[in-house]
């Protein structure tokens, strides 16, 4: 009978450390060496207001931390090749915006952002090009017809700049913003 209740006793224990376990896992990973979630998407707030204020420096030092901990989250490389672009460090932004593409081969915004960097760079050949593979991944993101025909007016080529908001408003009927540009260039 001593025998059996020492198994319990045994059992008990068992069940008590396994919940303790349970419950640290769950409210407290940082207490057993993990980062939790919200933690993360805390990091990932903060990242995005210091964006949203300009305070990029601070932002860059956000989201390096988090791409470090997480590689393979396309959000934080977009954040940080986008707190690089305006920190004016342009091959690290173009690194990062590849980086994006690397995970997502079809990410229109990282395609659009590569084309600033490069059009920002005077290198009008290589962010014309950004500017058509974004259309191409997406042809509902207005923002990169806009880009492009902006960059193709401050070329002079009004006629090429008529063409792509053409293109944006055919493959975007409702979008008023595209009719406007494509008005404001006649």
């Amino acid at each position: 009978m001593v025998h059996l209740e020492k198994k319990w006793l045994i059992a008990i224990i068992v069940v008590v450390v396994l919940g303790l376990f349970v419950v640290l896992l769950l409210f407290f990973p940082e207490k057993i060496g993990l980062k939790s979630q919200s933690m993360l998407g805390n990091d990932y707030v903060k990242g995005i207001n210091y964006i949203n204020q300009g305070d990029y420096q601070n932002a860059k030092k956000v989201f390096e931390k988090l791409a470090s901990s997480d590689s393979a989250n396309v959000n934080y490389w977009m954040q940080l090749a986008v707190a690089e672009y305006n920190l004016k460090n342009y091959n690290k932004s173009i690194a990062n915006y590849q980086k994006v593409l690397e995970l997502d081969a079809k990410n229109a915004m990282a395609y659009n952002g590569e084309g600033n960097v490069y059009r920002d760079q005077k290198d009008f050949s290589k962010a014309e090009d950004c500017y058509r593979k974004a259309i191409s991944a997406n042809d509902k993101f207005i923002i990169s017809y806009n880009n492009l025909a902006q960059m193709l007016v401050g070329q002079n080529n009004k006629g090429a700049a008529t063409e792509v908001l053409k293109a944006g408003v055919k493959a975007n009927p409702d979008s008023v913003e595209l009719k406007n540009a494509l008005e404001n260039i006649k």
